[in-house]
């Protein structure tokens, strides 16, 4: 591991890293810190920390990428990295491909967004053309989001073309 990190800093210096070890390696987490490592987990690994540690990571070592990649509408926080949704500070599990399909529904709010637009958007390489997909996943999203009627956000079908949120 220590020579793959040293690997990583030889191709690009800047490259943050984060180091998964074997609890009880004291030495070896020394040595990958020496090495330049940013942070380090013991495993077995939980999923969530490791997303926020490397979150941390980006945030500290590209500030102005980090920042260029939160955005808030309304009571809404989009964060790129990692993919986040809260709602009035609370998070909003969505998968990646939902949430890529809010975050370009709220990049072009009052806009109506085609199928085709959203399904070759978010779906760049879904050759299903009868595919309800688009419906499923908007449904889900609507749902998750809670763009209905009176929250300040709808999320509206275009009878015949698509979708298009609209703020209240």
């Amino acid at each position: 591991m220590l020579a793959f990190v040293r690997h990583c800093h030889e191709v690009v210096p800047a490259m943050p890293v984060v180091a998964v070890v074997r609890a009880g390696e004291c030495d070896a987490i020394q040595s990958l810190l020496d090495a330049g490592i940013k942070d380090y987990l013991c495993m077995p690994v939980r999923l969530h920390e490791l997303v926020t540690r490397v979150s941390l990571v980006v945030r500290q070592v590209y500030p102005s990428e980090y920042a260029a990649g939160v955005s808030t509408i309304g009571p809404f926080v989009f964060s790129r990295y990692p993919n986040r949704v809260t709602r009035d500070g609370k998070e909003i599990v969505l998968t990646a491909r939902e949430f890529e399909l809010a975050s370009l529904l709220f990049a072009h709010i009052g806009q109506p967004l085609s199928r085709l637009t959203l399904e070759e958007t978010v779906w760049p390489d879904n050759e299903n053309e009868l595919s309800r997909t688009v419906d499923t996943h908007v449904s889900r999203v609507r749902n998750k989001l809670g763009l209905h009627e009176g929250s300040g956000f709808s999320l509206q079908q275009v009878y015949g073309y698509g979708y298009r949120l609209v703020r209240r």
